[in-house]
């Protein structure tokens, strides 16, 4: 009941001028009739308020009192005057509302905002939304000035015909142009926000200067880097790389900011970029040539740094060079299976294309939240997530890499797309600080680099908040599918990525992020499922032939889990006199319990039995190591060399 009469107190408060006309002017209801049922419909919407719920509490008894004091002047005077004072009163309070809220910190109109969208509060654009917002309030204060006098000077005139025709139709009609006007303006305002700008087309002007990019710390520590800081600090490395002739140049920096702006630099000073996580200086001997110079966060020997050259002077001239997205070459080095340096060859065109699917799915989710990573931006994957496209939608991105799983802790004040790997996850998972729950506020996780167990998934959905949404490639191909195994254990592949199994069982693809690489063969085992899906059953270097028979490493991996003794396991074929496997493993609590108190001999019985259950002697492993840790670089993988390098 409650309920119906805050509905007709609100259809009558909209309706008032039309019902006071019709009821003194066209029907004539006697004034004293009139005022009774003012009297009752006070003290229905008085009852029906909210009155002990603090300052709502009081606004909510303004219009019931009105409403009585207006009844009661109408069977004292006979007069309708003060019936007709009513919109001059609302037009007054919500002057004095709006201008107040000015005074304060945040206008009227920005607390509105940020209750139909939370996520306005950390956003990009938040200091352009709430200064708009400031504009709006404004407006509207202008309006409610106008809607007074006009109204009053229908009262003045003292022709209840005027006044019913201003204050119950006109002023609705004004105050819905003005609603109209104002969401169109929005949609332009909005669409220059939130337009998704690729590198390759980003300006100068392309964002407004006070555009949040980048932050330090925590959200709340208010520690900004905005587009305006973006486009000095490109323009001052841009000065430095232009007075060198070196067309090639390598760029490493941990520092998310450094690494976004010398690229950008590097781009319109049309260099060839190569991005390498490793900066040894054995590998970076193998790197190096006359026509190749370096930037990066650390001081390496042959390094420029990238924090000295954003301590020089802002350059008169910020202007910003065209970059041409198909003839910026980009190499990224991974050490393949040998160790050496592998070079693999990327356009920013191609990059740029793989950002466009990931836009079309989760775009909209992304622009939500600002982004933290575990993973380097020299890799493909941070890259393109951590170092590229933050810029390109307007996501604030935090400066420093999340290295240790509790860092998660100071990242609960802002809702965040979280960007890291399958082995990170498993850190997360077994970190005792985390125990609870990292705290995340309203995450999106993202995970590359290895398929992701579903047991693993489903225990980070519950130290993280979400559901990890797992994305498939490489270095070599980019982005090729994705899955959410609490969904499907099935890949659905990126548009436009055809695919095919070859004869050998492993994926063929043909993709447009492969610029000249059709028919690209992965070393991927692949099953092909109904509906354009596929499984992945592991890879093809993870099954070897010993003495004619095939064997999958990732199947004696498994089994070796399953005796519930490690974290941990990687199989490997070794080969002196005869082939046979060798197995690393990082045992767990109850894997120390048990194997630390026996002899070399005495485990390697035990585990050989164990294990007589699923292989035949010649498939269990005949050498173990039992480590901390297995070799990983920083996306998780193992590292096959260092792996080897166990059992010299």
């Amino acid at each position: 009941m409650r309920r119906v009469v805050k509905i007709l107190a609100s259809l009558v408060a909209c309706l008032y001028p039309v019902i006071v006309f019709l009821c003194l002017v066209v029907y004539h209801v006697p004034t004293r009739i009139f005022s009774l049922c003012l009297f009752a419909f006070a003290g229905a919407v008085f009852l029906a308020s909210d009155r002990h719920s603090g300052m709502n509490g009081l606004r909510s008894l303004i219009f019931p009192l009105f409403l009585l004091a207006a009844g009661l002047c109408l069977l004292l005077l006979h007069s309708d005057l003060v019936l007709q004072l009513y919109p001059l009163l609302v037009s007054t309070m919500l002057f004095i509302v709006f201008s107040g809220s000015l005074a304060g910190g945040f206008s009227i109109v920005w607390r509105f905002a940020t209750l139909g969208d939370r996520h306005l509060t950390f956003s990009a654009n938040q200091a352009a939304v709430q200064r708009y917002c400031r504009q709006v309030t404004k407006v509207w204060i202008g309006f409610f000035v106008l809607n007074f006098t006009l109204s009053l000077i229908t009262v003045v005139a003292d022709n209840a015909g005027w006044w019913a025709l201003y204050n119950g139709v006109l002023s609705y009609i004004l105050m819905g142009i003005l609603f109209g006007g104002e969401w169109m303006v929005r949609k332009m305002v909005n669409a220059r926000w939130n337009k998704t700008i690729l590198l390759s087309e980003t300006q100068r002007d392309s964002r407004p200067d006070d555009m949040i990019v980048c932050y330090s710390g925590r959200w709340s520590d208010h520690k900004f880097l905005y587009w305006k800081d973006y486009v000095e600090d490109v323009a001052k490395v841009k000065a430095f790389v232009e007075t060198s002739d070196k067309p090639r140049w390598i760029l490493h920096s941990d520092d998310f900011w450094y690494f976004a702006v010398a690229f950008a630099a590097l781009c319109q000073c049309h260099k060839i970029i190569c991005l390498t996580a490793n900066i040894a200086p054995g590998y970076l001997d193998e790197l190096f040539d006359k026509d190749t110079a370096m930037l990066s966060d650390v001081e390496t020997g042959r390094s420029t740094l990238i924090g000295k050259l954003l301590e020089a002077p802002v350059p008169a001239d910020l202007g910003w060079n065209a970059i041409d997205a198909r003839n910026t070459i980009l190499y990224l080095y991974t050490s393949g299976s040998t160790g050496k340096p592998k070079a693999v060859k990327h356009t920013l065109y191609e990059m740029e294309l793989d950002y466009d699917f990931v836009m079309s799915m989760w775009g909209k989710e992304l622009q939500k939240r600002i982004l933290v990573s575990s993973v380097n931006p020299h890799h493909i994957f941070g890259f393109l997530f951590a170092a590229l496209r933050p810029v390109t939608i307007c996501v604030p991105f935090r400066r420093e890499r999340i290295v240790q799983p509790e860092e998660l802790q100071s990242q609960t004040d802002s809702p965040v797309t979280f960007i890291s790997t399958p082995a990170f996850l498993k850190r997360c998972i077994e970190d005792p600080d985390l125990a609870g729950g990292a705290g995340l506020k309203d995450p999106l996780v993202i995970v590359s680099g290895g398929a992701l167990q579903p047991k693993d998934a489903a225990e980070a959905e519950r130290v993280l908040g979400s559901w990890p949404i797992e994305l498939y490639g490489s270095t070599e191909t980019s982005g090729i599918a994705w899955r959410q195994s609490n969904k499907s254990l099935e890949w659905s592949p990126f548009f436009d990525v055809g695919f095919r199994k070859g004869a050998d069982g492993c994926l063929i693809l043909n993709s447009p992020f492969i610029e000249n690489k059709r028919d690209f063969v992965t070393s991927d085992l692949v099953e092909i499922r109904p509906a354009g899906h596929f499984l992945l059953l592991g890879r093809k270097d993870s099954v070897v032939k010993i003495e004619e028979k095939r064997i999958s490493l990732a199947e004696v991996e498994g089994r070796v889990m399953e005796l519930g003794i490690a974290k941990d396991c990687s199989v490997v074929a070794l080969s002196d006199r005869r082939q046979y496997l060798a197995a690393v493993v990082v045992l767990n609590e109850r894997g120390h319990e048990l194997l630390d108190p026996m002899s070399p001999a005495e485990r390697l019985k035990y585990l050989r039995t164990a294990l007589a259950r699923w292989f035949e002697p010649i498939v269990i492993p005949r050498k173990w190591r039992f480590v901390a840790q297995i070799p990983q670089d920083s996306m998780g993988k193992k590292k096959r060399v260092e792996i080897l390098e166990l059992f010299k």
